[in-house]
């Protein structure tokens, strides 16, 4: 599959090369977003949205019944169920905002395309309404948050999908109603146009539409920090200042397991002080992109590494560690002393070098818990090392795609006994209540009311939401007809989602 994707990229670049085209960024030819003389129309939708009284709205979790037990005994789900707490979190991956006037060449050229890569476009509908799919999750989560304490989310790669400022400004501005700590990995989408080609090598000359992108690693971290230099866009896709007017996110919450971060992350280093404030200063031209922290008071240590997966200087959508980075690992894991790794990443280990693999699947450090992204589809799988009883992956899906879960980890267990990890489906009551094949009765209805009536259904977050989501069963849909590159059946994904696991296997 992936030496398919490369063989038609090369012919694909061999071509702009060929017509001498130096641009393949094109518009879509409807309506843009943003519209009228409102500098500041998407700020006022996610506040308008977040403090409407939708009273049946709230957060949805897999039922205790819908998870099942890996390596271990059925019975014991009741007792891990009722072991002590230690960590919870939420856990996002692959939400890859669209621009939606961003296009390959153009609206039928790009369409053309995704017959052959799917990922180049997607449902209209889908694609207009994605930040009220993702903007409902965080509401929810806040719900959540109130029953259930939560320690941090964290989103392993792939906030943005053309690559562009808007679309890193609306993750991040989303991202920041959260009421909790939010951390964030870099992934191919992040730093790459369409998540494949660089700016610099000047793909995005004489674009036809006015078109920003975020284009590197410094830039994408810059738009983490607290202060904010941009406030929205205009109608014209203007950049808006701040003036002032736009409050840095929370950076530190006494009451949760992680130390301030001032850049959602990006600033950690490994033994950072719980409770101290001090900020650290960033050089964004020479920032690696992966980072670490130790977890406070946990009654088991607890370290978590997010790694850089994403190519900086080559094209491709590929992941690779970088030499310097494996060095950084090794040095950084946490070493064997009763305690737990969790590593964060976007690509899955089956990309990294061999020696980067044995790294983290070898001995010589507390046991691993990797969580991954990258395939938008949901897997877990057990990595074997020598001399080591190896690893789990939990490999997660887009909330772009259906079904558009997150996920609720729960760490429990006690020092001197097992550790089990406890993965179940999160989504939100906008969508089905159960995240099933939704009804096909006035699909094709419900997509045309949604595309004719766009600008009013952004009105009503819960009625937003489930145009996203249907548009996302409408690309699921179409998708199940490909001879190739299907996506994942339903039944599969909920069983490789709501999983218990011991920590060590």
């Amino acid at each position: 599959m992936r030496r398919l994707c490369r063989t038609l990229m090369v012919i694909l670049f061999s071509s702009v090369l060929l017509t001498g085209c130096y641009s393949f960024i094109g518009s879509d030819g409807g309506p843009p977003f943003y519209s009228g003389d409102e500098t500041h129309y998407f700020e006022k939708l996610v506040h308008n949205s977040l403090h409407q009284n939708n009273r049946d709205f709230t957060y949805q979790l897999a039922e205790d019944g819908h998870l099942r037990v890996v390596d271990a005994d059925p019975q014991v789900k009741h007792d891990v169920l009722q072991l002590p707490l230690l960590l919870r979190f939420v856990w996002f991956s692959d939400v890859q905002l669209r621009q939606r006037e961003i296009k390959l060449f153009s609206r039928r050229a790009s369409q053309a395309l995704a017959d052959v890569i799917p990922s180049f476009e997607r449902h209209f509908v889908q694609e207009d309404f994605d930040w009220a799919v993702y903007l409902a999750h965080i509401k929810a989560v806040n719900i959540l948050n109130e029953d259930h304490p939560l320690d941090f989310m964290i989103h392993t790669g792939d906030a943005i999908d053309a690559g562009t400022i808007e679309e890193l400004y609306q993750f991040i501005h989303i991202s920041d109603q959260l009421r909790i700590p939010w951390l964030n990995v870099v992934g191919n989408h992040d730093v790459s146009i369409f998540g494949n080609y660089k700016e610099r090598l000047g793909y995005t000359r004489q674009a036809g539409v006015t078109f920003f992108p975020v284009g590197n690693l410094a830039n994408f971290v810059w738009m983490h920090r607290g202060e904010r230099a941009i406030s929205g866009f205009g109608h014209h896709l203007l950049p808006v200042p701040s003036e002032g007017g736009h409050s840095p996110s929370e950076s530190y919450y006494p009451d949760k397991k992680l130390p301030a971060t001032f850049h959602h992350g990006f600033d950690y280093e490994p033994g950072q002080r719980c409770g101290a404030k001090e900020r650290r200063e960033v050089q964004y031209d020479s920032v690696p992109g992966y980072y670490a922290v130790d977890l406070c008071g946990t009654a088991v240590p607890m370290r978590l590494l997010a790694l850089n997966s994403a190519r900086l200087e080559d094209w491709g959508a590929d992941g690779e560690i970088t030499p310097e980075q494996r060095e950084w690992i090794k040095r950084t894991l946490q070493p064997a002393a009763g305690g737990v790794n969790l590593v964060f990443v976007h690509h899955r280990p089956g990309d990294f070098d061999p020696e980067t693999q044995g790294l983290l699947a070898g001995p010589g450090h507390d046991p691993i818990v990797m969580f991954t992204g990258h395939t938008h589809k949901h897997h877990l799988a057990f990595h074997r090392g020598e001399g080591s009883s190896g690893y789990y992956e939990l490999n997660t899906g887009s909330v772009l795609d259906f079904p558009q879960i997150g996920r609720l980890i729960e760490l429990r267990g006690d020092p001197s006994g097992q550790i089990w990890l406890v993965s179940r489906a999160l989504w939100n009551t906008a969508m089905a209540s159960f995240p099933a094949l939704p009804q096909e009765t006035g699909l094709d209805k419900t997509l045309a009311d949604c595309r004719n009536q766009r600008k009013a259904k952004r009105e009503d977050l819960v009625e937003a939401a489930q145009c996203g989501h249907y548009g996302a069963y409408a690309d699921y849909r179409q998708g199940q007809r490909r001879a190739w590159g299907r996506p994942q059946p339903f039944a599969e994904a909920w069983k490789e989602v709501n999983v218990i696991l011991p920590v060590v296997p």
